[in-house]
């Protein structure tokens, strides 16, 4: 759609304003609740929708628009008659530049907006679109620019401008599709002749005769790996990478005379003052030591007029900051890109600022701490090392829950294997479950987890092959994937760790034709949800938990918070604990097993499901073997060969896994139904004892509702009986005891004797 004021376009109007009252409408349209697919685009190739100006052409922005309209639209070069005439309605047929297509802005020498850049990205085959040969991207560059980064187009340009490797003296420019144009060469010439110029990716014989011809200082070159684009180098490697790269080739072109960045200044140790191109930022507040938090209060000028932004902005936090930068600056007319650099910059050094006061607190700054990578790789050769790991979870901050949280953990690494699982805590405390994932997902290295909240029902099919491979799923709460019905989708990625996906589309002549899309994910993934029989029962991959809910754990629950509020933790030896685990998850690589016992852990045919709670059992023992691939022998292919101590490890640990998962109870009904048969066993009757209701709730301290639910579902499950009328009031009483004792000593005795 095109914004209302277009219907005052007539043909007098400056190209600039043509096109960007266009481009709002295209930025209007990208941010359009139903219009999902471009912003799944961007997503799965890594870039920021809020760190640069990016618009979608539906192709319908000239729809039922007056004549004098589409007439300035086609003086635009934007909207073009179709070769086929007239139609039915005795009207023209158009087609549009960059159609289905997400759009950049190219701008000229005094800013405006004279072309753009289409990526259609919907075709089989993506192509680039240019409406002229006018303007740069982003801008063009200050003539005080000293390093001026070149790139083959616009949306590797995009790329690398949502990063936080520019300093102030630093500049972006793209190429028009891998050529030079005037515009592009003006800008060049504009610069200093002592810039430093880096052209990321290739450079053709063409290219570098242009930069002779045109007496432009010639370029170093950056080659990326395997002919790959930035964007694709990028997702790989993230911004690490990228910096690794411009770090090798600039260590050795850098002039040795070059400037220092100017850095924040320091007013005191909770008051900061950085002065940008067009802002001045006033920082307030204590810089937190946890490197996973940087909250602080800003006041933001600007050098045009008196407003000024006040509001605390969670630096850790990109989106939201970008977010909140954006809508002052498009309101103030301030250059949103500028911005975001200058608050990448400040985070930047405020990290810097807190490293330095760790290590006067005799502390080391993350990242650079070997004697905290010698220990996670002595942790490695460690006889205990399970024991020790589960140690260091609970010095990150994890109390109780030892099985499980160890399982967790042991679970949440297995996207580096190919025996991966998932798992999913079965929880009507939605608090405590997500809390308990959220900490164990801050045990593995950030790069390589992937949060999710909310999904569409669609979400999965557009993921690509890259973007959630070899990752671990945090999922806190499953119901914003429930709710969405992607849980179907989801569970076939945790399964097979591939969508193979056939969906029809509708060509440009309205034929309907097939497409094919293929998602990779082999993941981990671990999560909460309070009703995970409905939709986990028998997945082969998925194992369910319960949680501790008895009085015991919830008073060190609150003990651990009490004490937390009361600066008593050592958040210092947490984060340590975190960063250690985080360096030997690093240092474990994805080898293949053998397991010569694989046969003693078969289990009986008698139990339900037995060869899925089998198989997994054999995955989760391959998983504790890796975990001892250090100190494991290995066969002549290389493979990590499992011994007898992984066995009855693994055992150990996952019995109770799938009993949990062979209970026709949930966890809280379970833990509901094991006190009510104490209070029987420690009553005179013994196991003839009834009870009423309100003796139950009364004895347990469970809330009536949730009381009244428990007893229905046992009575359904026949596991009790209620006696009496309603009149005289129904008693209780159990007529089913022993179950699960029976199916655990019935498994533990199988494994003895195939052992």
């Amino acid at each position: 759609m095109i914004p209302k004021n277009t219907k005052k376009v007539s043909s007098d109007k400056g190209l600039n304003q043509h096109l960007s009252e266009l481009f709002k409408s295209f930025q209007n349209g990208i941010r359009a609740g139903r219009t999902t697919a471009p912003r799944e685009y961007l997503e799965a190739r890594g870039i920021d929708l809020y760190s640069i100006e990016v618009g979608y052409n539906s192709g319908q922005f000239h729809w039922r628009k007056p004549e004098e309209i589409l007439k300035a639209l086609e003086a635009l070069g934007v909207l073009m008659k179709s070769k086929h005439g007239k139609g039915k309605q005795n009207e023209f047929a158009y087609s549009t530049i960059g159609k289905e297509g997400i759009v950049l802005p190219l701008k000229d020498e005094a800013g405006q907006m004279v072309n753009y850049f289409a990526l259609r990205f919907k075709l089989q085959t993506p192509t680039i679109e240019y409406l002229n040969k006018k303007g740069v991207y982003p801008h063009y560059p200050k003539e005080s620019t000293e390093r001026l980064f070149l790139f083959q187009n616009e949306f590797e340009a995009a790329t690398f401008q949502q990063t936080t490797l520019q300093g102030n003296t630093d500049a972006i420019l793209a190429l028009h599709d891998g050529e030079m144009t005037l515009d592009i060469i003006a800008a060049l010439k504009g610069l200093n002749k002592d810039v430093e110029i880096i052209l990321m990716g290739c450079n053709s014989e063409q290219l570098q005769q242009q930069f002779r011809d045109n007496s432009l200082p010639i370029p170093s070159v950056i080659h990326l790996p395997d002919g790959e684009s930035l964007n694709e180098f990028y997702l790989k490697y993230a911004e690490d990478g990228i910096e690794a790269l411009i770090m090798s080739k600039s260590s050795s072109t850098k002039p040795k005379d070059q400037p220092v960045k100017s850095e924040v200044s320091v007013i005191s140790e909770d008051e900061f003052l950085f002065v940008g191109t067009e802002l001045t930022y006033k920082i307030y507040g204590d810089i937190p030591a946890n490197p996973s938090q940087l909250v602080m209060q800003f006041q933001i000028e600007n050098d045009f007029d008196a407003d000024v932004w006040r509001g605390r902005l969670d630096l850790m936090d990109s989106n939201e900051t970008k977010e909140k930068i954006y809508h002052w600056t498009e309101g103030k007319n301030l250059n949103y890109a500028h911005a975001v650099e200058e608050l990448n910059f400040i985070t930047t050094e405020l990290q810097q600022f807190r490293r330095n006061k760790a290590q006067r607190r005799g502390l080391k700054p993350k990242g650079n701490d070997t004697k905290l990578i010698g220990k996670a790789k002595d942790l490695l050769q460690s006889e205990n090392l399970l024991d020790e790991v589960n140690n260091l979870i609970g010095d990150a901050g994890i109390v109780g829950e030892e099985k499980t949280r160890l399982i967790l953990f042991l679970i949440a690494s297995s996207y580096k294997f190919s025996s991966n699982l998932h798992a999913v805590i079965q929880s009507n405390e939605n608090i405590m479950g997500a809390e308990l994932v959220n900490k164990i997902a801050n045990l593995i290295p950030a790069h390589e987890r992937y949060a999710i909240d909310l999904t569409t029902s669609r979400s999965f099919r557009y993921y690509g092959n890259t973007m959630i491979d070899r990752k671990l799923l945090v999922i806190p709460d499953y119901s914003g994937v429930t709710s969405s019905k992607a849980i179907a989708d989801l569970k076939k990625l945790q399964a097979k760790g591939e969508l193979k996906i056939d969906a029809p589309k509708k060509g440009d002549n309205g034929i309907l034709y097939t497409t094919h899309q293929d998602v990779t994910g082999h993941t981990s993934s671990i999560g909460a949800c309070n009703n995970s029989k409905k939709y986990f029962d028998n997945e082969p991959k998925t194992v369910l938990l319960g949680l501790d809910t008895t009085a015991t754990q919830m008073d060190r629950l609150m003990e651990y918070d009490c004490r937390k509020m009361a600066g008593i933790v050592d958040e210092v030896k947490e984060v340590k604990a975190m960063e250690i685990l985080q360096f030997m998850i690093d240092n474990l690589h994805p080898l293949e097993v053998v397991n010569p016992f694989a046969l003693s852990l078969r289990l009986p045919n008698s139990i339900p499901n037995a060869r899925t709670y089998s198989t997994q059992l054999m995955h989760f023992v391959n998983i504790i073997a890796l975990f001892h691939q250090h100190q494991r022998d290995k066969d002549e292919q290389g493979r990590v060969i499992v011994t007898t101590a992984d066995i009855e490890r693994g055992i150990d640990l996952f019995l109770d896994t799938i009993l949990v998962n062979l209970d026709e109870l949930n966890t809280n009904t379970r833990d509901y139904f094991e006190n009510l048969k104490k209070l029987a066993l420690n009553s005179p009757k013994g196991k003839n004892s009834t009870f009423t209701a309100l003796e139950i709730r009364e004895a347990l301290k469970v809330p009536k509702p949730t009381n009244t639910r428990y007893l229905q579902t046992l009575v359904n499950h026949e596991f009790i009986k209620q006696e009496g009328a309603k009149n005289t009031g129904y008693r209780y009483k159990i007529v089913y005891w022993s179950e699960m004792e029976s199916i655990k000593n019935m498994i533990l005795q199988n494994l003895a004797e195939l052992r």
